[in-house]
């Protein structure tokens, strides 16, 4: 089982844990598409996201991925990129160089959504342009922070982009 390491949590030591949060959002079938599209609506959701004070992490099973950042000028609306553990979840952060612990993460892998809780995302939708899936996330984050704050208490915030 895997057990939290004692990495910062965003809002630790202000007393208010609500907001800002370390939002960690996957890449391939989650921002990008298989054939390296990227999705639609990303870079209004993450300035949103980041105006809204939080923190955003891009993070990928398959190493730090800066080609995708970079390509899609991302960079300026995240604080870096981590390669994501596929297995062990918690134990393999700090290994990984993770320095920050993922409040809310956003991933289309079911296994690192149970892991960590949060938002399973849908892969992308056709017709292409009328993908809504970002928005679903920002809004899946708003009802997390939501709850937290009226004493709702998960042990693993989970949503799916199939439930109302």
């Amino acid at each position: 089982m895997d057990e939290s390491p004692p990495l910062p949590r965003a809002g630790e030591g202000t007393g208010v844990r609500a907001d800002p949060v370390n939002i960690f959002f996957d890449v391939d079938d989650t921002l990008v598409t298989w054939d390296f599209r990227l999705r639609p609506h990303v870079p209004e959701v993450f300035r949103r996201l980041r105006d809204d004070g939080h923190r955003l992490y891009v993070w990928s099973g398959r190493g730090k991925r800066w080609d995708v950042v970079l390509r899609y000028e991302l960079s300026d609306l995240i604080v870096t990129c981590h390669e994501k553990p596929l297995d062990d979840h918690h134990a393999k952060l700090a290994g990984l160089g993770v320095d920050v612990w993922p409040d809310f993460v956003i991933d289309y892998h079911d296994a690192v959504v149970h892991a960590f809780g949060c938002y399973f995302i849908a892969p992308p939708r056709r017709p292409f342009e009328q993908d809504r899936e970002m928005w679903k996330a920002y809004d899946a984050v708003n009802r997390f922070l939501a709850e937290r704050a009226a004493g709702i208490v998960h042990d693993r915030f989970i949503a799916r982009w199939d439930q109302r």
